[in-house]
């Protein structure tokens, strides 16, 4: 059973951040319920296999070292932004990784204050207070601990739209 918890918790580990960064640029582009989830299903399965691609290139650099591997996690920051937003993507011209690498090379030190916050500093908070509380005992506390991790995370992939902006030279555009 603890090897399908492990696998149960890798795959909400890589498939959450993607479906919240889709449903995050799908609202942003469609302005509909319905457009929204045709934009998520349409871009999905490419941004989960360029995503995975990315892990895959992680994995390997982190066979003889773990300070690559996180490097490596780092530098792909704006995968699923490049997969959605980069016109060049659609059309074959680039691959995601590098020019994620590439887009964080230019904001290396925002995106590195804003990855620590999102995927390090965040997580920790919501842990430290989700150990005190149980649902049986506190739903109403954890309930609001619920609702302010999914408001830092869409306010987190905002942010990070912006950076993406800013590292790109293109505004986000709204279609």
């Amino acid at each position: 059973m603890v090897w399908v918890y492990a696998a149960l918790s890798i795959l909400t580990t890589l498939v959450f951040p993607i479906l919240t960064t889709l449903v995050v640029i799908g609202a942003l582009k469609a302005k509909s319920f319905a457009g929204t989830f045709r934009f998520v299903f349409r871009r999905l399965a490419q941004v989960l296999k360029e995503q995975m691609r990315a892990f895959g290139i992680a994995i390997l650099w982190g066979i003889p070292l773990i300070v690559p591997t996180f490097w490596k996690l780092f530098q792909f920051l704006f995968v699923p932004l490049v997969v959605c937003l980069d016109p060049r993507y659609d059309s074959g011209n680039i691959h995601a990784p590098s020019r994620s690498a590439e887009l964080v090379r230019r904001k290396f030190w925002p995106a590195l204050l804003l990855s620590g916050v999102l995927f390090f500093a965040l997580p920790l908070f919501i842990i430290g207070f989700e150990d005190s509380y149980t649902w049986t005992d506190e739903p109403i506390q954890l309930s609001l601990l619920v609702i302010f991790e999914f408001a830092a995370t869409i306010l987190g992939q905002l942010l990070l739209i912006r950076l993406w902006e800013k590292a790109h030279g293109t505004d986000f555009q709204l279609s």
